[in-house]
């Protein structure tokens, strides 16, 4: 990604709706699937400027996986540099296996996301799991997906068969960020409209801000319990390797 956007999501994972959200999803989650009982180690793979890292410690001894110069100059700067081995997907070789591995958003950047998969299959333990998010939905395509340079948004059947053919065993495959729903689609609309070139994280919203960062958490608790979302803005999957 440009240098720009790694200065960006420096400048924002602490605080900004979607990733306090998504945050919190992803570490109840975790705790819900990783049931061993000595401290699990995870890898977060393409662990940008290491933000996640850091709250990932919660759960477990994280971690991380970067190459870019620019990502890593902030990951440095955090005192992470000496978790971070530099590589990149697809193709994935690392002198260890792992009890858990998160991919947060960045198989859509991946080409041969195929090749990835069967690279984080091999990065974990047998009985490890792997934790996937992504943007949903083709047909949601914008200006946002270019600009963050983005191949593909993903249907569900398309990321469920990609993840079987890996070779994992799924356990949870649902949409989230639902609740959002339908005022994303009226602000992709009104972008549309617009011809409005920037990256969603471009705009800020104020005091509105906390109000999504709360909804969008809140699917936390749902999730942890079992439900599934029938739709949403993105698509976790929980998968195991057998």
């Amino acid at each position: 990604m440009d240098a720009s956007l790694y200065d960006e999501f420096n400048r924002l994972e602490g605080e900004f709706w979607w990733f306090v959200g998504r945050r919190r999803i992803v570490i109840s989650l975790l705790k819900r699937s990783l049931t061993q009982r000595e401290r699990p180690s995870i890898l977060d793979v393409g662990c940008g400027t290491g933000f996640n890292l850091t709250a990932l410690q919660e759960v477990g001894d994280t971690y991380g996986v970067e190459n870019s110069p620019d990502a890593l100059r902030y990951l440095e700067k955090r005192g992470l540099r000496s978790r971070v081995v530099v590589a990149a997907l697809p193709y994935l070789s690392l002198p260890r296996q792992y009890n858990a591995i998160t991919c947060l958003d960045v198989l859509e950047h991946v080409r041969e996301d195929n090749e990835a998969l069967g690279s984080l299959f091999r990065c974990l333990r047998p009985g490890g799991l792997l934790l996937i998010t992504v943007p949903a939905y083709q047909w949601l395509w914008s200006e946002h997906d270019a600009v963050n340079h983005h191949v593909r948004r993903y249907s569900k059947s398309e990321l469920q068969g990609k993840v079987l053919r890996a070779g994992f065993k799924i356990e949870r495959l649902t949409y989230f960020n639902t609740f959002l729903f339908p005022l994303a689609i009226i602000f992709r609309i009104w972008r549309k409209v617009t011809r409005a070139p920037e990256s969603d994280f471009k705009y800020r919203w104020g005091i509105l801000e906390r109000i999504f960062a709360a909804v969008f958490s809140s699917e936390s608790r749902l999730l942890s319990l079992g439900l599934n979302f029938p739709f949403g803005l993105s698509l976790v999957c929980v998968a195991r390797r057998p």
